[in-house]
């Protein structure tokens, strides 16, 4: 991560000045009207908080503060998925190492290239969650995703995980989820209505994005994006939590943030390469990182690669998102049907065995 971030040491975050205006807010005691008065702010009220205390501090030194704090944070997130998922053989560890390596690499992107707190926040909150769930702490991970989503609403369709737990906790689950979530936004609706204009904030349609394909007209963010991202990412992460994959929850919803956001950026496949991990180490368990190399190729690497040709990287990244969809969704399908016949050989068994 060291190696990858150092040609940018030199240079602040491309982003910082975003916190460095929230951590302002606060400190000024406006924070009620954040939204209203700059609804380019787009991350939630826990990332203005975190923000905070690196606003206080000089320009130069805040934001070099800030590239430790959040390349500390991308460690402890590896540190905390390598003990939540299931890494007990060589394969799997060698498996884990590079996948992990991979993944370092764009997480140096968010940290120190664009330095964007909110999703580091979000992020190493959700790795939190996954951990809680590991060690059955179902509550806890209702805190943890609640928590992410104060940091940034992408996050909201990851509260499909709260049913991986036992059925008898999801009551208590949601309503925490729902109150932790509420308790965070309410407060800014209360104070002016205007905040919802950070709802409807527009920015440019990069041509590498893959709404470029689809057939909508206009330059700028369509209207019904956010929604979309957040309905099609929840309806797919319930449908992995039925087959009970955690990793495949966290592919389906940072897959379709990406499939439909206007913005093709380095950092955002971060989240993506995670999940992917996730998904190696606890469906297809090789010891190469095949869905992790998959990302890599068809999302990351064209990032760089193909900027001179806008268009067929909007076609590489979409058909990449697609495929590692296909991919985990007939691992899934197959591990499903093994476990039903495993599942009637033993019942067959059992049934023949009695007197």
């Amino acid at each position: 991560m060291l190696v990858v971030a150092a040609p940018h040491l030199t240079n602040p975050p491309i982003s910082w000045r975003f916190f460095r205006t929230a951590g302002s807010i606060v400190l000024d005691g406006n924070v009620l009207t954040a939204y209203a008065n700059h609804p380019d702010l787009q991350f939630g009220p826990l990332t203005f908080l975190v923000s905070a205390p690196f606003a206080a501090l000089p320009h130069p030194i805040g934001s070099t503060f800030g590239m430790v704090f959040m390349s500390a944070l991308g460690v402890a997130s590896l540190c905390m998925l390598r003990s939540a998922l299931p890494i007990t053989t060589v394969r799997a560890v060698g498996c884990w190492w590079l996948g992990a390596g991979i993944a370092s690499l764009a997480w140096a992107e968010l940290a120190i290239r664009y330095g964007h707190l909110d999703d580091a926040i979000a992020l190493t909150l959700i790795a939190a969650a996954v951990l809680a769930h590991r060690l059955g702490h179902p509550v806890v991970v209702a805190l943890l995703l609640a928590l992410s989503v104060d940091a940034k609403p992408w996050a909201v369709p990851l509260v499909a995980v709260v049913f991986l737990s036992p059925r008898r906790t999801w009551l208590p689950s949601l309503a925490l989820w729902g109150a932790v979530v509420g308790a965070c936004w309410a407060p800014f609706l209360v104070d002016t209505l205007h905040s919802m204009n950070a709802a409807a904030y527009v920015i440019p349609v990069d041509q590498a994005s893959s709404l470029t394909l689809l057939p909508f007209t206009g330059s700028t963010t369509p209207w019904w994006c956010r929604s979309a991202q957040i309905g099609i990412g929840l309806a797919l992460a319930l449908s992995a939590v039925r087959y009970r994959s955690i990793g495949t929850a966290l592919l389906a919803t940072f897959g379709a943030r990406l499939l439909l956001d206007p913005s093709v950026k380095a950092y955002y496949d971060i989240e993506l390469l995670l999940a992917a991990l996730a998904c190696d180490l606890t469906l297809h368990r090789s010891r190469l990182p095949w869905i992790t190399l998959l990302a890599a190729v068809t999302v990351y690497a064209p990032t760089y690669l193909l900027t001179p040709m806008p268009v067929l990287h909007a076609w590489i990244r979409t058909i990449g998102i697609l495929l590692l969809f296909g991919v985990t969704l007939v691992i899934l399908v197959h591990q499903a049907k093994e476990i039903a016949t495993s599942s009637d050989k033993n019942s067959r068994s059992a049934a023949w065995s009695r007197p």
